[in-house]
C-alpha cells in the first residue's frame, strides 16, 4: 500500500474577467448583464469555488494551464454591485485562502437626458442648447440632435455628460429640439431614454408701431378733444400684446412701460409738470424677442391753463309786466361751455324787495351766455333792479380745457328795469251749500274794479238774474237752478279790471246742491226671524235731522235704545212683547234734509218673534217589518217641531245586543235628521230601537233652530209613541259558524265519515263547499238545516286535512257563515317495520339483541322473537318503538335472530312486515399461542390461532429463554396490524442467544385476548425459535490516498 500525503495549500486563485461585460469598455466589470460567466487563473487541475458577497454560488475545475470559468447564467443579478472572490482546492483537499476581491457594477438604468438653453421666450435668431445626461456616456454626436424649423451646428462636448450645439432656427414660429432614444450608452452599454422636448418659439419680426389714444385727464369739455388743463398726464394706448412701450414727447423719449395680454399700455408722466402750450407724443412697442417696431403716429395735445373771464354784462332796462321774459347777458374773452350736469348756473335778480333768480338759458359753445327770468304774479319793483354775481349751483362754465370762467362783473342797465303784475282778484259765495230752489250769489273783490256785469257770471245747471252792484268792490246776483244737482256758478279772468289796468283773475267756482226730493228710509234688521229683543237700523237716503225714538212705531213690542249712527244712519233696540209677528214704521215728516224736505213715509218692517225651542217629534225610518243582515245600510230620521240647523256631526245611540252602535248625522231635509246604521257583525235585535231618551247626543256640533234655540235632544224610546220600535225592524248581525268532526281514530287508516254542524240553519251548502287536503270528500248527506255528513277517502298516508271556507253557506238573514276550524286526522296505511341490532359482533356468550320498529307499535312480546342456536330471554320495553331481550348462543358458531310479520301493530291497526334476519358469531374459546420467529436482533413476532390484541400487556408475562438457559428481557408487548393473528415482543439485544429461543407466557394481567374477549391462558413449554450460526469475517484488500482526517471503512 503506497499513501502519498500532501497537506500544502494551493496559491491564491485569482477573478480575472465576467462575461458579457458589456459597455464602453469589455474589462472594467461594468456591465447590464445580468447572468454572468466568472473566470479566472487557479492551480492546474484544482476545484475552484466561487462567492459572490461571500456566499457561495458554485464550483468548477481549472484544466491542466490553471485556467477555470464558472457559468453562473441560470441566476439573474438584480441591480448593484457585488464582490467576487475564489478559492481553489488541490487534489489532496487543501483549500487555498479566498482571493482578491473583484468588484462588479450591475447597472440596468438607461442615462436620461435633459434639454435646455439660453434663448429668451420667444427668441430671436440663433442661441445655444445643452444637453445634460445623467451620467458619463459615450457615442453621442452632433447627428444625434434632432431639430423642427432649424439645424444644429458648433457642436462640443463640455463634459462626458454635458454637450453643446448652436440652434438657428429656420423660421419664425416654435424650433422643437429632441435627442431620441438610444442615441448614447453608458459605461454598461445601456441605451439612453429619449429626451423631453425643449420648444423654443422664434420670432424675429418687428410689431406693428403702437398707437397713442388718449390721455388722462383730458380735462374739459370734451375727454377726447386733446386739449386739457392737466400739466401732470397718464398716457395710454394699444400695441401688440406684452410688448415693451417707449414714449417720447416732441422727440424726445420719457420713459417705458408694458403692455398688458390684450395690448392695452398706460405710462405714467405725471412725475413731470407740462408747459402751456401744444405738446406732440409718440411711442414705439419692442416685442418679447427685442424687435423693435416703427414710430408711432403722433397724438397733439394742448395744455391751456388760463381762465376765461367776463369782458361785459347787460339787461334790458325797461318796464316788464306778467309772464315777461328778463333776460340778463354776459360777454367772455373766449367760447365758454356751460355744464349743467350737477346743477344749473343762475344769476339773482333783487326786485322790489323779493330775489328773483334768473336760470342759465342759452348760449353755451361761445362767447355769450345769457341767463333768463319770467316774471310772476306779484313781482313788483318801481325803483329799479339789482343783478348779483353768477352762482353756478353745482354746473360748471368754463373754456374748453377745462378752465373755470371769472365771474364776478357789474351789468348795465339794472336801475331802469320796472316790474308791476298785480291783478285784482274774486271771491263768490251764497248763504248754504244746500238749497232749494233760487238763491242769492255775492261776487266780492280784493280791490275797486270796473266792467263787471251780469254777462260775466256763469252759471252751470241754472240761470242768472236780478244783478246788483252794492259797491265797486261788491255784487249780487240771483241764480235759479235748472234741476236737481249741483249747481256751479263761476266768473273768468280779465272780465274786470283794476285802476292799474290788470284784469282780475278767475274766481274760485262756487258750487251749491239743489235739492227739491223729500228723503226716503229703509228699516233693517240683521235676521228675519229673532228670539227676543233685537237691533233695528233705520237708513234715510241723505242726511237728515230731527229724527228721534218717538218716530218708531212698534206692533206687538217696543222701541228703546236710540242711537245716531251717522246724519243718514239710526238704530233701536226692538223688544217683542209676545211670540209672533213684529211690525215696526216710521211715518212721513218725521225727519227733513239739509234743504228742509221732509221724508217719506218707511216700508213696514215685519220680523217672527220665536223664543219656544224645538223638540222631536218622532224617532222613525223609511223601512218596515223587514230583517237586516251584516253590511245592510238603515236610514234612521229625527223628526223634529220646526225646521232646525245642524253643526258638525250629531250622534245617535242604538240598541243593537252586546255592543250598541252609534251612528252618525248625515243630513237634513227642514225639520228631518237623517242617520244611517250599517249593521255590523255581532248586531242583534228583534225589534230596533234608541238606548234610551238620551240617546241623541251634539258630539260637538249643534241643533238650533231658525233664530238660534237649541233643540231639545230628549227622543222617544221604548214604548213612547213615536219610538223606533213601532217599525218593527229586525237585526241579524251574527253569522253563522260550523264546527268540522269526525269518527275517526288518530291515526287513521283509510276512509272515514266527517261531521259539519252550524251554529244555526243555513243553506247553500254542499259536497262542493269542502276542500279536502291529501283525499276526497263524496257521499254528502244533509242530517238537518244544520247538520251535514261526507265520506273522506285519504289520497295517501300523512295528514288529511278538512276545510270550510267562509260564505259557502247563508243564514235566514243572509248572512255568509265564517270560515270552519281546519279538521286534521293522520292517515297510516302502511305496515310498520322493525330493525334488529345487537350489542356485540362475534360475541362470547350472552349479549343483547335491539328491536327497533319504524313508528310506535303495540303487542310485540318475546314470543314474537325467533332465535336460531340460542334462546331469547329478559325482553324489556324501552318505549313505544324499542324493545330489547338477552340472546343466549348454544354453542359456538352462527346465531340467528328474526321477527315474522304480524307479530305488533301500529296505532293505526297496521301489522308490521318482517325484519330482516340478522347473524351474530358467537365465540367463547381462548385463543392459543402456534409459533414465534427472530425478526432481528431485537424483535420477535408471535403467531396465534386466531386474531388477538393487547390492552397494554406487561412484558413481564412473557419469558423468553435461549438453551443455555440465558434470560432475554421482553421491553415491550404490542399488536401487530390491527385484527390480525401476531403480537410484536422487543428486546435490547438477542445477539447473544444460542441455538433455540423459548418463549412462555403467563396470564397474570389477563390482558391479551382474541377479539371477543376469550383470554390467552398461561402457557408451559410454549414455542421455541431455532436460530442460524453466525457469520465468518473475511479480511479486504485496498489501496488508495488517504488525506490527513478521512475515515477508511
Amino acid at each position: 500500500l503506497s499513501v502519498t500525503i500532501d497537506i500544502t495549500a494551493p496559491n491564491v486563485p485569482t477573478v480575472g474577467a465576467v462575461g458579457d461585460d458589456n459597455g464602453s469598455s469589455n474589462s472594467d466589470f461594468i456591465t447590464n448583464d445580468q447572468s454572468l460567466v466568472i473566470g479566472g487563473l487557479a492551480e492546474a487541475n484544482s476545484s475552484v469555488e466561487v462567492f459572490i458577497d461571500n456566499t457561495s454560488v458554485g464550483t468548477t475545475t481549472t484544466n491542466g494551464q490553471g485556467t477555470y470559468l464558472l457559468d453562473y447564467t441560470a441566476t439573474d443579478l438584480s441591480e448593484g454591485e457585488y464582490s467576487i472572490t475564489a478559492k481553489a482546492t488541490d487534489e489532496a483537499g487543501n483549500t487555498s485562502s479566498a482571493s482578491t476581491a473583484q468588484d462588479v457594477t450591475i447597472d440596468l438604468t438607461a442615462p436620461t437626458v435633459t434639454i435646455t438653453s439660453n434663448a429668451n421666450d420667444p427668441q430671436s435668431g440663433a442661441f445655444t442648447a445643452t444637453f445634460t445626461f445623467s451620467e458619463d456616456i459615450s457615442g453621442f454626436v452632433e447627428e444625434d440632435i434632432s431639430v423642427g424649423n432649424g439645424v444644429a451646428s458648433n457642436f462640443n462636448t463640455t463634459s462626458a455628460k454635458i454637450y453643446t450645439a448652436t440652434i438657428t432656427p429656420s423660421a419664425d414660429g416654435d424650433v422643437d429640439i429632441d435627442v431620441l432614444a438610444n442615441k448614447a450608452t453608458d459605461a454598461a452599454g445601456n441605451g439612453n431614454t429619449a429626451a423631453s422636448q425643449l420648444t423654443v418659439v422664434n420670432d424675429e419680426t418687428a410689431p406693428s408701431a403702437p398707437i397713442v389714444a388718449s390721455i388722462s385727464t383730458d380735462a374739459g369739455s370734451s375727454n377726447t378733444d386733446g386739449v386739457t388743463n392737466d400739466q401732470t398726464l397718464e398716457i395710454s394706448g394699444t400695441s401688440e400684446a406684452n410688448a415693451s412701450i417707449e414714449v417720447f414727447i416732441g422727440g424726445n423719449s420719457i420713459g417705458n412701460t408694458t403692455a398688458d395680454g390684450a395690448g392695452d399700455w398706460t405710462f405714467d408722466h405725471t412725475g413731470s409738470t407740462l408747459t402751456e402750450a401744444t405738446h406732440s407724443i409718440t411711442a414705439k412697442a419692442t416685442d418679447a424677442a427685442g424687435n423693435e417696431s416703427a414710430e408711432s403716429t403722433a397724438l397733439d395735445v394742448t395744455v391751456d391753463t388760463s381762465a376765461p373771464s367776463v369782458s361785459s354784462g347787460t339787461i334790458v332796462g325797461k318796464t316788464y309786466g306778467l309772464d315777461e321774459d328778463v333776460d340778463v347777458t354776459y360777454v367772455f374773452d373766449e367760447a365758454v361751455v356751460v355744464d349743467e350736469t350737477n346743477g344749473t348756473p343762475s344769476v339773482t335778480i333783487a326786485m322790489g324787495g323779493q330775489n328773483r333768480v334768473a336760470t342759465y338759458h342759452s348760449g353755451s359753445g361761445t362767447n355769450t351766455l345769457v341767463f333768463r327770468y319770467t316774471t310772476v304774479a306779484g313781482d313788483l319793483d318801481g325803483n329799479g333792479v339789482s343783478v348779483l354775481s353768477i352762482s353756478l349751483n353745482g354746473g360748471t362754465i368754463q373754456d374748453v380745457a377745462g378752465n373755470n370762467a371769472n365771474t364776478s362783473v357789474s351789468v348795465a342797465g339794472a336801475a331802469d328795469v320796472r316790474v308791476d303784475t298785480s291783478a285784482p282778484y274774486m271771491s263768490i259765495t251764497s248763504s248754504s251749500n244746500a238749497v232749494s230752489g233760487a238763491f242769492t250769489a255775492t261776487f266780492t273783490f280784493n280791490e275797486d274794479v270796473s266792467g263787471f256785469d251780469v254777462s260775466d257770471i256763469s252759471v252751470g245747471n241754472g240761470s242768472v238774474g236780478s244783478f246788483n252792484t252794492t259797491s265797486a268792490k261788491i255784487y249780487t246776483a240771483t241764480i235759479t237752478p235748472s234741476t236737481e244737482g249741483s249747481v256751479t256758478v263761476n266768473v273768468a279772468a280779465d272780465k274786470a279790471q283794476d285802476a292799474g289796468g290788470n284784469g282780475n283773475t278767475a274766481a274760485s267756482e262756487l258750487r251749491v246742491v239743489n235739492d227739491e226730493t223729500s228723503p226716503t228710509i229703509s228699516i233693517t234688521s240683521s235676521t228675519d226671524r229673532t228670539n227676543g229683543a233685537f237691533s233695528a237700523t233705520f237708513t234715510f237716503s241723505e242726511d237728515v235731522s230731527g229724527f228721534d225714538v218717538n218716530d218708531i212705531a212698534v206692533g206687538n213690542g217696543a222701541a228703546s235704545n236710540f242711537a245716531t249712527i251717522s246724519a243718514s244712519i239710526y238704530s233701536a233696540t226692538i223688544t217683542p212683547v209676545t211670540d209672533g209677528g213684529v211690525t215696526v214704521d216710521v211715518a212721513v215728516g218725521a225727519a227733513h234734509d239739509a234743504a228742509g224736505n221732509n221724508n217719506s213715509a218707511a216700508t213696514q218692517f215685519s220680523i217672527t218673534n220665536d223664543e219656544t225651542a224645538p223638540t222631536v217629534l218622532e224617532v222613525t225610518s223609511d223601512v218596515n217589518n223587514a230583517t237586516f243582515k251584516v253590511g245592510d245600510d238603515i236610514n234612521i230620521y229625527v223628526q223634529y217641531s220646526e225646521e232646525v240647523f245642524v253643526t258638525g256631526t250629531p250622534q245617535l245611540e242604538l240598541e243593537t245586543g252586546a255592543t250598541d252602535r252609534t251612528i252618525d248625522y248625515v243630513d237634513r231635509s227642514s225639520s228631518t235628521l237623517r242617520f244611517v246604521y250599517s249593521v255590523q257583525a255581532g248586531d242583534v235585535s228583534s225589534d230596533l230601537d234608541v238606548t234610551s231618551s238620551s240617546a241623541l247626543t251634539l258630539n260637538g256640533g249643534t241643533i238650533v233652530d231658525a233664530v238660534g234655540l237649541n233643540a231639545d235632544l230628549a227622543v222617544q224610546h221604548g214604548t213612547e209613541g213615536g219610538s223606533l220600535t213601532s217599525k218593527d225592524i229586525v237585526i241579524d248581525g251574527v253569522a253563522p259558524t260550523i264546527t268540522i268532526n269526525s269518527n275517526a281514530s288518530d291515526p287513521q287508516s283509510g276512509p272515514f265519515t266527517a261531521t259539519f254542524t252550524f251554529s244555526e240553519n243555513i243553506s247553500g251548502f254542499d259536497v262542493g263547499d269542502i276542500s279536502v287536503g291529501n283525499g276526497v270528500a263524496s257521499n254528502f248527506n244533509t242530517t238537518s238545516a244544520k247538520i251535514y255528513t261526507a265520506l273522506i277517502t285519504p289520497s295517501a298516508d300523512g295528514e288529511v286535512t278538512i276545510d270550510v271556507a267562509a260564505d259557502v253557506a247563508t243564514d235566514v238573514a243572509g248572512n255568509n257563515n265564517t270560515a270552519a276550524t281546519q279538521l286534521s286526522v293522520s292517515n297510516d296505511e302502511t305496515a310498520p317495520s322493525v330493525t334488529i341490532t345487537s350489542s356485540a359482533d362475534p360475541t362470547s356468550g350472552a349479549f343483547t339483541a335491539t328491536f327497533t320498529f319504524s313508528e310506535d307499535v303495540s303487542g310485540f312480546d318475546i314470543s314474537g322473537i325467533t332465535v336460531g342456536n340460542g334462546a331469547a330471554s329478559n325482553f324489556n320495553t324501552t318505549t313505544a318503538r324499542i324493545y330489547t331481550a338477552t340472546i343466549t348462543p348454544t354453542t359456538d358458531g352462527v346465531v340467528t335472530l328474526n321477527v315474522a310479520n304480524g307479530v305488533a301493530l301500529d296505532a293505526a291497526g297496521n301489522n308490521n312486515s318482517a325484519a330482516t334476519q340478522v347473524s351474530v358469531t358467537n365465540d367463547e374459546t381462548a385463543p392459543t399461542l402456534v409459533s414465534a420467529a427472530k425478526d432481528s436482533d431485537t424483535q420477535i413476532t408471535l403467531t396465534f390461532n386466531e386474531a388477538v390484541e393487547t390492552l397494554g400487556a406487561n412484558p413481564t408475562d412473557f419469558t423468553v429463554t435461549d438453551e443455555n438457559s440465558s434470560t432475554f428481557t421482553v421491553q415491550t408487548v404490542s399488536d401487530g396490524t390491527a385484527g390480525d393473528t401476531e403480537l410484536i415482543l422487543t428486546f435490547t439485544d438477542l445477539i447473544a442467544a444460542q441455538l433455540n429461543l423459548y418463549i412462555n407466557y403467563a396470564n397474570n394481567n389477563a390482558v391479551v385476548t382474541d377479539l371477543v374477549g376469550n383470554e390467552l391462558a398461561s402457557t408451559r413449554g410454549g414455542v421455541s425459535i431455532s436460530l442460524n450460526a453466525v457469520p465468518t469475517a473475511t479480511n479486504v484488500d485496498f489501496s488508495g490516498t488517504l488525506t490527513v482526517g478521512e475515515t477508511l471503512t
